[in-house]
């Protein structure tokens, strides 16, 4: 997903004319704070995100941005990538701290709660088993 987002980023500052728009929707959580945190290209600015949020745990951010210059050759260097990239993950990580972290919390209290199950006892020496009635 994070490629994904940063390709677009990418294509959007090589195909948009001077002052086009990118708009895309961004999963996040309600706290996302769209100003600081949302994915950047050194060719385009961020104009408007306007959250529509999905549940109590869960929301959806239009984000808007603006070609502001020409693409460089110097916007594809593997420096800029890295940037882009690391700027696309941040609106994730809380995403999935949100989505399983307490999924893996649910499963380690389960774990930790059942007990195994005893070891069948062995069948009294001389043979057979008793069967009680």
């Amino acid at each position: 997903v994070v490629d994904v987002l940063a390709d677009l980023l990418e294509i959007a500052a090589r195909v948009l004319k001077r002052d086009g728009r990118l708009a895309y929707l961004l999963p996040a959580t309600p706290d996302f704070d769209a100003a600081a945190d949302a994915p950047r290209h050194p060719a385009l600015d961020l104009v408007d995100a306007c959250e529509q949020p999905l549940s109590s745990r869960y929301s959806r951010f239009l984000i808007v941005m603006r070609k502001t210059r020409a693409w460089h050759a110097r916007d594809a260097t593997p420096d800029v990538r890295a940037a882009i990239t690391q700027a696309a993950e941040a609106p994730y990580v809380k995403l999935r701290e949100t989505i399983f972290e307490p999924r893996a919390a649910k499963l380690a209290r389960e774990s930790a709660s059942s007990t195994p199950a005893a070891p069948a006892s062995p069948p009294p020496a001389g043979g057979e088993p008793v069967l009680s009635s």
